[in-house]
């Protein structure tokens, strides 16, 4: 009985983080992603019964399945704030050129990107079909995409 205590409450915190990184994994690497990671989190299950034979190897499970999926998670989940905040300027960039040019730039040639690593994440296509522009990111794979249509505003396609 020595130690579960300090285990459940492990696992509970654990566990919390585990479905916070679930749900970041929907915006960050899309339904499919979010959908492996809540299986991995059901492998939770399996430790609780571990633990009450082997209370060790149950905890070193449980840490080790945090790990793989938590801090992975909460950096997507970061690059994800750092990319919104640079959509937003790249937006008001493409708004300020209309309104000193009177029409929207072609490309971001004249964007300077906060965070130059971030650049390879966006793409802007000018005088789309039915549209002005659009602005398009994505954060962990491309197949999920952030994207800003002056007619539809702001989308997200999850995969």
């Amino acid at each position: 009985m020595k130690g579960k205590p300090i285990f459940l409450i492990l696992l509970g915190v654990l566990v919390a983080l585990e479905l916070i990184s679930a749900a970041l994994a929907f915006e960050t690497l899309g339904e499919v992603f979010r959908t492996a990671y809540l299986a991995a989190i059901v492998l939770n299950v399996v430790f609780v019964f571990l633990a009450f034979r082997h209370l060790r190897t149950a905890t070193v499970g449980v840490v080790v399945l945090a790990l793989l999926i938590v801090p992975y998670q909460f950096w997507l989940g970061f690059r994800l704030w750092q990319l919104q905040n640079e959509a937003a300027a790249v937006v008001a960039h493409v708004y300020e050129q209309r309104l000193a040019t009177d029409e929207y730039p072609a490309t971001l040639d004249g964007y300077t990107f906060d965070n130059a690593s971030l650049a390879s994440h966006f793409q802007y296509q000018a005088k789309v079909p039915d549209c002005e522009f659009l602005v398009d990111y994505y954060v962990g794979t491309p197949n999920p995409s952030h994207s800003y249509w002056p007619a539809f505003g702001w989308s997200y396609y999850p995969d």
